[in-house]
């Protein structure tokens, strides 16, 4: 089982991701990775193996920004590598897509985008998600996630962070791919499960629902509201309208990975 963690708040969201994806190790998988928004440009740290090598390489290359997304993974398209784990991005480098789950149409996506001259580095059914994000972002990114997860076919989990909107935190779930998301008087959260220690942050949360979005820092407002899944939290500067859906049917199914 994958597991994914975000944060979105005023603080630095690197530890808080490396918080959260060591208490997910529990889940078992084969690489680890994490990316935020510093100065309104996307950085990511990713690495084949364990959270003790992700954290070497941290060391190497420090990062430090917000929001985040963080992921550990656990191979079903294409082997444990550097280049298969997450989080992965598109051809302009600008979004990062953590994800727990499978896309079912995953390989008739890909030729469709590859035919548009979209370039893919990973053999992961995950990247089709940050290429479908490129392709229909047109200065609104929860529109273009509404889009994207309309044309994905399977039960997932997706974690979003996007140069185009530094400020937000999107989520989305399918099917039985669990989802938590929590708010907290430091932030919203997102994580596969409770064991990740955002209910400790919490202010509320949900834990189930096939649509569920999630976002924004705490700036302003800080009032929050339901957005298809009870207790799916939108703060601060998150636009208004979420409801992110998904799809069914079938290439492949059966065990969660990416």
């Amino acid at each position: 089982m994958c597991g994914i963690v975000g944060y979105v708040g005023e603080k630095d969201a690197v530890p808080i991701l490396m918080d959260g994806l060591k208490r997910l190790e529990y889940r078992g998988y084969d690489s680890a990775g994490i990316g935020v928004i510093h100065d309104g440009r996307l950085e990511i740290r990713r690495t084949a193996g364990k959270i003790a090598d992700l954290a070497r390489v941290l060391l190497q290359e420090p990062l430090r920004g917000r929001p985040g997304v963080g992921h550990t993974r656990w191979a079903t398209h294409g082997k444990p590598s550097d280049r298969n784990a997450h989080p992965h991005s598109d051809c302009a480098r600008a979004v990062a897509v953590v994800h727990n789950g499978i896309i079912e149409n995953s390989s008739r996506l890909r030729k469709s985008l590859e035919a548009d001259g979209h370039q893919f580095e990973s053999e992961t059914d995950t990247e089709v998600v940050a290429h479908l994000l490129e392709e229909f972002t047109d200065g609104d990114v929860e529109v273009a996630t509404t889009r994207a997860v309309a044309e994905l076919t399977g039960a997932y989990a997706l974690g979003i962070i996007s140069e185009r909107a530094p400020g937000q935190l999107l989520a989305v779930r399918k099917g039985a791919a669990p989802l938590v998301v929590a708010a907290g008087e430091d932030g919203l959260f997102i994580a596969s499960d409770i064991w990740s220690g955002v209910t400790s942050r919490k202010r509320s949360s949900c834990a189930s629902s096939d649509t569920c979005g999630a976002g924004g820092a705490f700036g302003g407002r800080s009032a929050a509201r339901s957005t298809g899944c009870t207790g799916a939290l939108i703060g601060g500067s998150a636009p208004t309208g979420t409801g992110l859906s998904g799809g069914s049917s079938g290439e492949r199914r059966g065990a969660p990975g990416g």
